[in-house]
């Protein structure tokens, strides 16, 4: 069972969060030479004369890392100034550029214009907007690094729109973070113009939290490319002396090391736009040996051979998207062209690995300053449904230029169209949906922008639970059927939700702010844990569906007595639906009474008891604790709903010397 645990369920639309992941023993040298960067020093090529922006939490602008290396800056939050209070931005902008000896910043010739569009509490949309249009139109800079980002839809949003618009517009490149979900690429890499990164270990394995593809919607390759992002030491905020850096992982960090290598590559060839950046980077790339390119792109950034390398195809992949009720035929044609920076010609072979390509020739030759270019034809016809991914192939002796390309040839399927209304009768401001496969466990979460959420899904019959969060009375829990055979669109109206009041005869208990919920339908399980403030509540929608099982679970304690010498541990089942009527009445008299005794295993004055109710056999159980600790040896009196099977756990003093599980049958 998925259990999550929150006060809060998300962000409002247009809200991203900033990632600060964990720590490792992993330099900034050693990601510096993995990608040859340090034999491109060895050349003078640092990014000397190229500016960088870098889109974050702001900079500490005291660091020594930093000195000298911030050309602008300007503050795009609420927050008083650039500094920064995460140290997210500090750490990245010196991956960039850094100029320690032992760190020393991948470009560190490079100057960077810095701009704060995060703060503690994560960024919005209009600063992420307007740090963007300033450091392509005003900085004008190169090259800008997004180290952010939020999860995709299928509708193109404003920071996705921004970059492609933008880089068309200036010439920018902008460089982003895949993300750290694993399973998707987040928005703004999301976007056709942005070098999306994605993060690998020191022996160029893919992160498991690297955030993959396919795209939403077309299914298209994303990431484009990856980069050293786990364990990398850089500069720390407010830190000095042997405290003046840090380990973190994720795409995050992975991201500045290809800012920094589009910045070294910049200063070699001024005049290339940052589309030709970009397909120089991801066409010289070194792909880890059977990893997807769905989790790697074209692989792990090469400064070297990007360096070395005259030719450069344009554009950096082609995709066809054939829709199962798209024209007849699942035939289409593009180019790719062949750009020589060089001042000789270049006779190239090419071929193409994969089975929906063809190309018109396996021949070029592009002559010095010129260009050559190659048909190829994408033949989705008679292909299985799903990604049919490949690669063409362009060799001239070292020279090897790899450029993704493809199709998704599409299972029957319907676009889908959910609605998200409030108890006040306004578009939800924040929801959380889930679609399942009860038969196969295959999920999809729904992302909601002004109550709406669009999606196209293919055939199947899916289930769709929802949540709607009301910051003035509480949560709403849906759920309905959704076989898919045509478009659907459907309401989810919070205001037919029927409160689950808890209560039990016992006036000295009261309730505590969190609810534990349990759902279950076939491979699918889904739970949490919600604290709640006082006065907001949970309320349910009714519904009919077989095979669906729920449990609500809530905690009772004395009013009266510290620490309180009962717990009331009250659950609501019900089976093939979410209940008509979600409220619980509970009699005392009814409860079974389990009279617990715990001692210590050695010194420990006091405990920490944790119990759960089993959901179902074999099912996740919700693990709770008393309001206070008990004292050991001491007694806690359990008053439970009958009828069910619980789990018990011990935490004698402040460290694991012990546990105990036991079952037992409540009757």
């Amino acid at each position: 069972m998925a259990v999550r645990r929150r006060s809060a369920r998300t962000l409002k639309a247009g809200a991203t969060k900033l990632w600060l992941d964990g720590r490792r023993s992993y330099t900034l040298d050693r990601s510096a030479r993995q990608i040859g960067a340090t034999e491109a020093w060895k050349q003078g090529m640092t990014g000397k004369g190229v500016t960088v922006a870098v889109l974050d939490s702001g900079y500490d602008p005291d660091h020594p890392d930093l000195k000298g290396v911030v050309a602008q800056e300007r503050n795009f939050t609420d927050d008083p100034d650039i500094r920064d209070r995460t140290g997210h931005g500090t750490h990245v902008a010196s991956i960039i550029a850094g100029a320690d000896v032992n760190y020393r910043g991948i470009a560190s010739g490079a100057r960077l214009a810095v701009g704060k569009v995060g703060t503690e509490l994560g960024l919005t949309e209009s600063a992420i907007l307007a740090g963007m249009t300033w450091a392509a139109t005003e900085v004008k800079a190169k090259i800008v690094n997004l180290s952010f980002g939020a999860p995709d839809t299928l509708d193109l949003d404003p920071v996705e729109q921004a970059v492609n618009t933008l880089s068309e517009r200036t010439g920018t490149l902008f460089v982003v973070a895949a993300g750290n979900a694993g399973t998707e690429v987040f928005s703004p890499g999301s976007a056709d113009a942005a070098l999306t990164v994605g993060s690998v270990d020191r022996q160029d394995g893919v992160a498991v939290s690297s955030g993959s593809g396919p795209r939403t919607g077309d299914h298209a390759i994303k990431p484009d490319i990856t980069a050293p992002g786990v364990g990398i030491v850089a500069a720390k905020a407010g830190g000095t002396g042997g405290d003046a850096h840090v380990a973190m992982s994720g795409t995050s960090m992975a991201a500045p090391h290809v800012a920094g290598a589009a910045a070294i590559l910049a200063q070699l060839h001024p005049d290339w736009t940052g589309q030709r950046l970009k397909a120089a980077l991801t066409g010289a790339a070194a792909a880890t040996p059977g990893v997807t390119p769905d989790r790697q792109g074209t692989g792990r950034v090469d400064v070297v051979r990007a360096l070395a390398q005259q030719v450069v195809a344009v554009p950096d992949r082609l995709w066809a998207y054939f829709p199962w009720d798209g024209p007849d035929g699942r035939v289409t044609t593009g180019t790719v062209s062949y750009e020589n920076a060089g001042d000789t010609p270049v006779d190239l072979d090419l071929t193409a690995d994969g089975d929906v390509l063809r190309l018109s020739a396996q021949q070029l030759r592009v002559p010095a300053g010129g260009r050559a270019t190659v048909t190829v034809t994408i033949d989705g016809k008679d292909r299985a449904t799903g990604e049919h991914v490949g690669t063409i192939v362009a060799r001239s002796g070292a020279t090897v230029i790899r450029t993704l390309a493809g199709a998704f040839v599409e299972p029957e399927s319907h676009d889908v169209t959910i609605r998200a209304v409030d108890r006040n009768g306004g578009p939800a401001e924040a929801a959380f949906a889930q679609l399942y496969d009860p038969r196969t466990g295959d999920t999809r979460e729904v992302r909601f922008t002004d109550g709406v959420a669009r999606l196209r899904l293919p055939k199947s019959e899916w289930r769709l639970y929802t949540e709607i969060e009301d910051g003035t009375s509480g949560t709403t829990m849906a759920h309905l059927r959704l076989d898919l055979g045509a478009d659907r669109q459907v309401t989810i109206d919070a205001r037919e939700g029927r409160r689950a009041a808890f209560s039990v005869d016992d006036p000295d208990a009261t309730q505590r702010d969190l609810v534990d919920v349990g759902l279950a339908d076939g491979v699918w399980q889904y739970g949490y844990t919600s604290w709640k403030r006082p006065g907001l509540g949970t309320f349910v929608i009714p519904a009919r569906a077989p095979g669906l099982r729920y449990m609500m679970r809530t905690l009772w304690d004395s009013r009266t007595r510290t620490p309180s010498p009962y717990v009331y541990d009250l659950v609501k089942t019900y089976a093939d639906g979410l209940p008509g009527d979600p409220a619980y009445a509970a009699r005392r008299a009814d409860l079974a009474k389990v009279t617990a005794t715990y001692r210590a295993s050695a010194t420990a004055a006091t405990g920490t008891p944790f119990f759960g109710a089993r959901f179902a056999e074999d099912k996740a159980v919700f693990m709770e604790s008393p309001a206070q600790d008990v004292r050991l040896p001491g007694t806690l009196v359990h008053y439970r709903t009958p009828g069910f099977v619980s789990l018990r756990a011990t935490l004698p003093g402040d460290r694991l010397t012990q546990t105990i599980i036991r079952a037992y049958a409540v009757s």
